[in-house]
């Protein structure tokens, strides 16, 4: 079997372990606005449904605006806006909504595409898939303090957003949450987000700079593609894992990092420029029998780091990402090119002990992955799994 056909087979194997379904946009546009047995009822031009003491606000029956949505109606507090409860409202310029409320459901406000200014409560914890979805005059919003989650595609395409604050309670930011918010020009996200899902900033022309914070450890693909006004992206060593595709068509764009990190790694297999950044010195106190105190400053040269054979990319993982990226590499070399593999990654892609990195390895690789992926009994090393 020639190298191209091996190639091609490894290929569409890792295609099919990490395939994801794909999401359905138009999932709950057409949802009930009304909860099961519920009696829907109107309030100054308001539909709304009661249950368990609470209000639901489902719709609306007028199109005067702006509209203020009240705490509570008829001593009953008003705690939610329901899934659709505004979509398409294109009548719709103003709303104010009270601090009783604590979420705002899917696509909510899909497609209000007039309205220019919204205010949320600091009681709101959770903003629903598509709750803004194409609100393309929406100019600024300010997301309140306490916020928990946003979903996916929440402010996709409010292409007049030019600035947002993501407060510190927010742990992850969402598949799409900022997608083709086209004249976003800056961005910053807090250190309490852990992870940063695929096309989350796809298509914003107009970012320039983001800074991933040390509490980042993984970056979806697609999550900065087309980008293109993006000049440079400072990311932590605390991040594992990027997608192949993240900073695709960001052809202006250079990474900074720390030397030895998964980030430099990284620009070296995707031709990245990267920048090392310096780690600042450790400073260290020691005082002697006299009573004068010694200042001694040191630099502090992070230990090489040994990666565990099979996991290229030392994330403490063997799989379909590993055998990608050595064949990242074997393409890369075939074509004499620099595959920018360090001395540790290559020990730990040449997984048969052969001397050389190439298609072989990273079937070994996927073998061994799909192996764990199902094995029932207790899962064998790498080296012991190749010698059965």
């Amino acid at each position: 079997m020639n190298i191209k056909k091996t190639m091609s087979i490894i290929i569409a194997f890792i295609i099919s372990f990490t395939a994801i379904k794909p999401i359905n946009n138009y999932s709950n546009l057409l949802s009930a606005s009304a909860a099961l047995n519920a009696v829907e009822n109107t309030y100054q031009g308001l539909k709304y449904v009661t249950s368990n003491g609470e209000i639901k606000i489902t719709g609306y029956t007028v199109n005067w605006f702006p509209l203020e949505i009240p705490a509570e109606i008829e001593g009953v507090p008003v705690t939610s806006i329901d899934g659709s409860a505004f979509f398409n409202c294109t009548s719709l310029t103003e709303i104010t909504i009270p601090d009783s409320v604590t979420s705002i459901g899917n696509n909510a406000f899909y497609y209000c595409s007039n309205l220019k200014r919204i205010t949320l409560p600091y009681s709101l914890t959770h903003i629903g898939d598509y709750a803004f979805y194409y609100c393309s005059n929406l100019t600024s919003i300010t997301l309140p303090n306490g916020l928990i989650s946003i979903g996916n595609s929440a402010f996709a395409h409010c292409t007049g957003l030019t600035e947002i604050n993501i407060p510190n309670s927010v742990t992850s930011i969402a598949q799409s949450t900022f997608e083709g918010c086209r004249n976003l020009t800056s961005i910053e996200i807090p250190d309490s987000v852990t992870s940063i899902e695929k096309h989350a900033f796809q298509s914003c022309n107009n970012l320039t700079s983001v800074e991933i914070p040390d509490s980042v450890t993984s970056i979806g693909d697609n999550a900065f593609e087309f980008c293109s006004g993006l000049k440079e992206i400072t990311i932590s060593d605390s991040v594992k894992s990027i997608g192949p595709l993240t900073f695709n068509f960001c052809n202006d764009l250079i990474i900074k990092g720390y030397s030895g990190s998964y980030a430099e790694n990284y620009a070296k297999v995707c031709n990245i420029p990267f920048e090392a950044l310096e780690k600042a010195p450790t400073t260290t106190t020691a005082t002697t029998t006299s009573t004068t105190s010694i200042i001694i400053t040191t630099t502090t040269v992070p230990e090489k780091n040994v990666y565990e054979l099979g996991d290229v990319n030392n994330d403490g993982q063997i799989n379909a990402v590993d055998a990608s990226t050595v064949l990242a590499y074997y393409a890369m070399i075939s074509t004499n090119k620099d595959g920018g593999f360090d001395d540790n990654q290559k020990a730990a892609a040449d997984v048969n002990h052969d001397g050389s990195i190439n298609a072989v390895d990273a079937s070994s690789i996927l073998a061994y992955y799909a192996y764990v992926s199902t094995a029932k009994e207790e899962v064998l090393s790498i080296e012991a799994f190749l010698k059965k």
